[in-house]
């Protein structure tokens, strides 16, 4: 499969989660924690009435719309376009105008829009999925004049995925702390001083069996590109899971432990 497919499967993908995505913005709990964000990046004296801020992986927009409120303007840019959709009902719906929103995969921002190098303020990821390496640390740095506030996991459990990484696939679940052990290290080496926080999370997780079979079928298939391969490890897991739907979803209790990176361009 072409990069270019392979592309057009993730949008698919994160397509399928944006009503998701849409209607857990307004649970209490994400209310209380896009709260918190916003807080702490206040607290940084980063949300600046002429500041330009770019959001990579923006979703349903729970964190986009809250800080364009604060800010001069803000790019979005997110892989889906239903996930831009929704982003964009809710700027209409809070009367947010003052974003520009970009739908396509996020590593081709430098390369196809040029001006936006080095053009933000402020850059911000929020568990994006696409943050994934030291590279992508190091492109979210290009992007930036001046800060850059990354959320990623350090580690994550959700209860009926481990038990399909272990029983349907007989693997564990790689874990990530070593892998925030090296982004502070390869930040630290660039001459960047990262804060580091850690926040803990814990609640239920609903979705349509459909969209977990599809979720954790992808997880643990390596040949990601192989259509074939992505359906039988979806109807596996589809299988698996069917004893324990109740009215066509799956709940399913999740732990984690957040990991929120800010710092500085030029040793600010």
């Amino acid at each position: 499969m072409s990069k270019e497919l392979l592309l057009e499967e993730t949008a698919d993908f994160w397509d399928l989660r944006a009503e998701e995505f849409e209607k857990t913005r307004n649970l209490k709990r994400v209310q209380e924690e896009t709260a918190e964000v916003i807080a702490y990046l206040e607290s940084k004296n980063v949300l600046k009435k002429d500041y330009k801020v770019l959001e990579i992986g923006c979703g349903a927009g729970r964190i986009t719309i809250p800080v364009a409120k604060r800010v001069q303007s803000v790019v979005a840019v997110d892989i889906s376009p239903k996930m831009i959709e929704a982003a964009q009902r809710y700027a209409q719906d809070e009367g947010v105008d003052n974003i520009e929103f970009i739908q396509m995969p996020w590593e081709k921002l430098k390369e196809d829009c040029s001006q936006y190098y080095q053009n933000f303020d402020l850059v911000i990821s929020f568990e994006c999925g696409a943050i994934k390496n030291r590279d992508s640390f190091y492109q979210l740095s290009e992007l930036a004049k001046k800060h850059v506030f990354v959320s990623i996991y350090a580690k994550r459990k959700d209860e009926y995925q481990l038990k399909v990484a272990r029983k349907l696939f007989q693997v564990k679940k790689d874990k990530k702390r070593n892998f925030v052990f090296k982004i502070f290290e390869f930040l630290w080496n660039y001459g960047y001083y990262p804060e580091i926080s850690y926040h803990d999370k814990a609640y239920d997780k609903v979705l349509p069996l459909d969209i977990i079979s599809r979720v954790y079928g992808e997880d643990f298939i390596k040949e990601k590109d192989d259509r074939q391969k992505l359906r039988e490890a979806t109807e596996k897991v589809r299988s698996f899971l069917e004893p324990y739907v109740i009215d066509g979803m799956i709940t399913e209790k999740v732990k984690a432990k957040a990991v929120w990176f800010f710092w500085g361009k030029n040793s600010e």
